[in-house]
């Protein structure tokens, strides 16, 4: 049995060419998005109850032999890439996510613990996920078949972001290793000075030392620095979670109370990740923006990011009004994927039961 896939109905024309040859889009109709999505949550309604499904399933698998040596859970981990395989080619917009979740499957340490959801650490190139989340795949089924998304399937591609965000960890430990070697030369160097009873050679070699160090911890703090890390946060956030607007810029702030800075820097750097994202740049172009960005006090916005949007806009024929409606586009685009999402996990879910019925049968 196949499916037909989900029709994707498209509201962004071609671009118009003016007598001067320059390109311009016309305006999106955001209202006939609205009525794909509301007809969408209609069809969602009449849908069966996933977890009623995922029931008669299991109730199938336990009299025959799929329940045996571990083959329940591998019957779900294969459903569940039945899933997100066709999730990826019928809802482009929110296929992304599904993608930064199996890459951040690559990364993860099963033998590590974290508070919270899950932690990316830039040393050794790894994810650790918290308690809290959960990689049972009849779990991620069923959070997906209900509302189209799952905790740990956003958490773990927000992490994954992460990990496109920073330098590679073979680098991060050649830095390392080159401040150890200078703390071990400054050791050595203070001992030889004593050694030598000369408090002038001692005195102007410590001032030398004491200065480098400084530098190189200064060039550590300044890319902790709290609106580069905050830039990272809100790129992390909103490019796994997706549909959010402006109101959610205040949510992001209470959740990362830790890190002082500005909300206007937070506005700046959500409109424009938002925008990069609407005019179809991917995580991993996004991230190394993300990487060179720093804050300018002079023009007041991350210059790299800045530029590249304004170089899409152009490319595209895209003044600011119709950059804005492209964004909005791409909100309500995301709500809809993730609402086909959720019939593509339903459809998946009756087709297996199905087939495990007609199995029943032929035995």
């Amino acid at each position: 049995m196949k499916f037909r896939e989900i029709p994707r109905r498209e509201y962004i024309p071609d671009p118009d060419v003016t007598d001067k040859g320059e390109k311009t889009h016309p305006m999106v109709d955001i209202d006939a998005l609205d009525n794909e999505l509301g007809e969408l949550y209609e069809k969602i309604d009449t849908l069966p109850d996933p977890s009623v499904t995922i029931s008669k399933i299991e109730g199938y698998l336990i009299d025959s032999k799929e329940s045996l040596a571990g083959g329940e859970v591998k019957f779900f981990e294969t459903l569940l890439t039945r899933i997100m395989d066709r999730i990826q080619k019928e809802c482009p917009i929110t296929k992304r996510k599904y993608i930064g979740f199996i890459q951040a499957l690559k990364l993860l340490d099963k033998s590590g613990a974290t508070e919270g959801d899950a932690a990316y650490y830039p040393e050794s190139g790894q994810i650790v996920m918290g308690d809290i989340l959960n990689l049972d795949p009849k779990v991620i089924i069923a959070n997906i078949a209900k509302t189209g998304r799952d905790d740990t399937v956003e958490a773990l591609h927000h992490e994954y972001l992460h990990s496109l965000q920073h330098d590679q960890p073979a680098k991060i430990k050649r830095r390392e290793k080159l401040k150890r070697r200078i703390k071990g030369a400054a050791t050595i160097a203070g001992f030889s000075a004593a050694a030598l009873s000369s408090y002038e050679i001692y005195q102007g070699m410590t001032v030398v030392i004491v200065a480098l160090l400084h530098f190189l911890e200064s060039r550590h703090a300044k890319a902790q620095r709290s609106d580069e890390q905050m830039l990272r946060e809100v790129h992390s956030y909103f490019g796994a979670a997706g549909v959010l607007g402006p109101e959610d810029i205040d949510l992001v702030l209470s959740e990362y109370k830790h890190i002082k800075v500005n909300p206007a820097k937070v506005a700046e750097a959500d409109k424009l990740i938002k925008q990069l994202y609407a005019l179809g740049f991917s995580d991993t172009e996004v991230s190394k923006l993300i990487n060179i960005s720093k804050w300018s006090s002079r023009s007041k916005t991350y210059g790299p990011l800045h530029e590249q949007v304004r170089t899409g806009q152009i490319q595209r024929g895209l003044n600011e009004d119709q950059m804005e409606n492209l964004v909005a586009v791409q909100r309500v685009q995301e709500s809809i994927d993730m609402q086909k999402s959720a019939i593509v996990a339903n459809e998946e879910l009756q087709f297996a039961l199905s087939e495990l019925k007609t199995k029943e049968v032929t035995m």
